[in-house]
């Protein structure tokens, strides 16, 4: 069952924000839509330190043309700015945020990218990444602090991505042929 989707991205002086690579190839930004395996546990905080309990969709995100599809949440960030504040998406349909070629993909068995970083997620990233704008990008990098309104200081929420981590012998599963087409 979806649970919840989020996005990690950098920042405006630097152009790698997600937190898989394909090829030693880092991407803007990347979205998670996170699954749980609602057939054994009753909802994602049970699921979450389960060998079995989670499986997220990775879509990579690189600049392009922008995306009415991912403006549909990205207009929302500007009411969102400070630390629990909370706003209403209507409803909209996840797939759109999809790449095109839902059939070409990388699968491994991973952990969460966020502490406590359980090993508990069977990760599909997909091959193709999906295009947003340079300006769809500067809002996520330029929208959102992870302080208070009232704060004195407030902080950017910028680089909000886990450096890429070792395979440690982790297999990683292709849906496609390697090579050309």
């Amino acid at each position: 069952t979806a649970s919840q989707l989020h996005l990690h991205w950098g920042n405006q002086n630097k152009s790698e924000g997600s937190e898989h690579t394909v090829g030693g190839k880092h991407f803007a930004a990347e979205l998670h839509i996170v699954h749980y395996n609602s057939e054994k546990y009753p909802d994602i905080t049970a699921a979450m330190d389960k060998a079995d309990g989670l499986a997220v969709l990775a879509v990579l995100l690189e600049i392009g043309p922008f995306s009415p599809s991912y403006e549909k949440i990205f207009r929302h960030f500007r009411n969102v700015k400070y630390k629990d504040q909370k706003v209403l998406v209507p409803g909209f349909n996840v797939q759109e945020l999809l790449p095109d070629r839902l059939d070409e993909y990388y699968r491994y068995e991973g952990s969460l990218t966020t502490p406590p970083c359980y090993p508990s997620v069977l990760w599909t990233v997909f091959r193709h990444p999906v295009k947003i704008s340079q300006e769809q990008l500067l809002a996520l990098e330029t929208a959102m602090y992870c302080t208070e309104r009232d704060d004195p200081e407030p902080l950017e929420m910028v680089d909000n991505f886990r450096n890429v981590q070792e395979f440690h012998e982790r297999l990683v599963f292709i849906s496609f042929r390697e090579g050309e087409l």
